[in-house]
């Protein structure tokens, strides 16, 4: 009988986590381009207040969370920093299913009384 909400709030903890976990290694990514401006425009973007506290964009771009996206300028870096960003991005992608997980649980439970 409540199962289904116990799914959506672990769904909701394991979001939370893995979207703390996306910033911190989307920091870490960003510092370790350094200077090449090509792979941070690409990769990063400013967040919804735009560069109202922050002179450089801190939040990678939600296309980038999505599999079969590629990000080209960073082909070329060496596999430590191809390695970094992917694990960015499948920080980001476990963040949104686990969004849509979550509002998917709580849905059902809405509907259907569970």
């Amino acid at each position: 009988m409540h199962q289904v909400p116990d799914i959506g709030f672990f769904f909701g903890n394991l979001a939370g986590l893995s979207i703390w976990l996306q910033l911190i290694l989307g920091l870490f990514l960003r510092s370790s381009l350094g200077d090449d401006d090509q792979a941070l425009n690409e990769l990063f973007a400013f967040g919804p207040l735009g560069s109202l506290s922050f002179r450089r964009p801190y939040l990678m771009r939600t296309k980038f969370f999505l599999p079969w996206v590629t990000a080209r300028t960073i082909q070329s870096c060496p596999s430590r920093i191809r390695n970094l960003a992917w694990a960015t991005r499948l920080s980001g992608t476990v963040f949104l299913v686990c969004a849509l997980g979550m509002a998917g649980s709580f849905a059902y439970a809405v509907l259907y009384g569970a």
